[in-house]
């Protein structure tokens, strides 16, 4: 079987990492034809390979595919003639940080008018209402958890194509280490692209308030120019505090060095404002590490069955308790152990890659 695969190739993005991983394991099952999403429509030949494969995996993210006022998805789909197999990554009922374009009022002409322009205005937004409202062109449509198929029911999508297939992991060690020496800090870390989903606000309140040495580290550095100023703003608020040796922003730096960083952590805060699936959760999972997570839809989904990390609400207070009881509570620990290595048994990379080809081969002789 030949597998085309439409991904950010060289992107520093969680799709990108993502699609690596699994390319790299599912090389070992079938033939794979990476293909950068940035090279189509643009370079003809990327049909050619594409049209060549048994089924085509994309990879979707709205921005991915629009450039400016321009979407490139529709033509990118109308010219591959093979089974399309999508999968969603981020799926919300109301768009992060934009006004519901259904809770635009007036009567009908004025609504209208209303509406065309919010579609101009939004042009993220916009795409993907209508890729959801063609079912994103595909044969099949996967997604991470139970919430984001409901979602896509509810807004219309056909219920008989979409089936959930957990996020994988690539687990890293064998047990999770956690030895707090009470004479040094207690190390807390979180990973991925500087972000305004990430609640940093709550993150400044909950090191103002642990009362004990500590230091935090944030692996990894800004990945669009707009999120440049939220880096400076960072860099300024921990300039404010005189916090400037003992919270440090990594920038982009090696697997190696982030894995190191990772291992030699305590505790992982998940502090996301939106999200609804995460690539940065996943590392923590396969390292194993103690995390505290504020309570979103997917994660809450996780934990009904792998109660794998501490979930609190967006208070300091209850996060500087939770972290406390588990530096201090080594049986709290060993349950989250037990549960890190379920999760990691159940959907490690190769088990989800296996996963897929069967999935594939379902679509290709149906």
């Amino acid at each position: 079987m030949k597998v085309g695969w439409v991904f950010p190739k060289n992107k520093r993005c969680g799709i990108s990492f993502y699609s690596h991983k699994y390319i790299d394991v599912l090389e070992g099952l079938v033939d794979v034809v990476a293909v950068d999403i940035s090279e189509i429509p643009a370079d003809q030949n990327c049909f050619s390979l594409l049209n060549s494969c048994d089924i085509v995996h994309i990879q979707y993210e709205t921005s991915l595919f629009v450039r400016g006022k321009d979407v490139k998805y529709d033509e990118v789909c109308s010219r591959i003639t093979v089974p399309v197999v999508v999968t969603l990554h981020e799926i919300y009922r109301r768009f992060p940080g934009v006004f519901p374009r259904e809770e635009l009022q007036g009567n009908w002409i004025i609504k209208w008018l209303k509406q065309l322009l919010y579609d101009y205005r939004h042009p993220l937004q916009t795409a993907f209402r209508e890729h959801r409202a063609a079912n994103f062109y595909a044969r099949s449509l996967l997604v991470h958890s139970r919430f984001q198929k409901e979602i896509l029911i509810e807004k219309g999508a056909g219920a008989h194509l979409i089936r959930v297939i957990p996020y994988p992991v690539q687990q890293q060690i064998q047990r999770g280490i956690f030895s707090c020496d009470k004479s040094g800090p207690l190390r807390l870390v979180s990973t991925g692209f500087i972000n305004p989903n990430f609640n940093y606000e709550l993150l400044f309140k909950v090191l103002e308030g642990l009362g004990e040495k500590w230091t935090f580290t944030w692996i990894g550095g800004v990945r669009r120019e707009e999120d440049r100023g939220l880096l400076e703003h960072l860099n300024s608020e921990i300039a404010c505090r005189h916090w400037q040796d003992q919270f440090t922003v990594t920038g982009w730096i090696s697997d190696e060095e982030r894995d190191r960083l990772m291992k030699e952590a305590h505790i992982y805060c998940a502090f996301f404002k939106t999200r609804s699936s995460s690539e940065s959760l996943a590392t923590a999972i396969g390292m194993k590490k103690m995390i505290i997570a504020v309570r979103l839809e997917f994660i809450e989904e996780i934990i009904q069955r792998y109660p794998l990390c501490v979930v609190v609400n967006n208070d300091s207070n209850e996060i500087i308790k939770e972290i406390k009881h588990v530096v201090v509570d080594r049986d709290f620990r060993e349950e989250k152990f037990e549960a890190l290595n379920e999760y990691n048994k159940a959907f490690s990379y190769p088990s989800m890659a296996r996963t897929l080809v069967s999935h594939y081969e379902s679509i290709i002789g149906s």
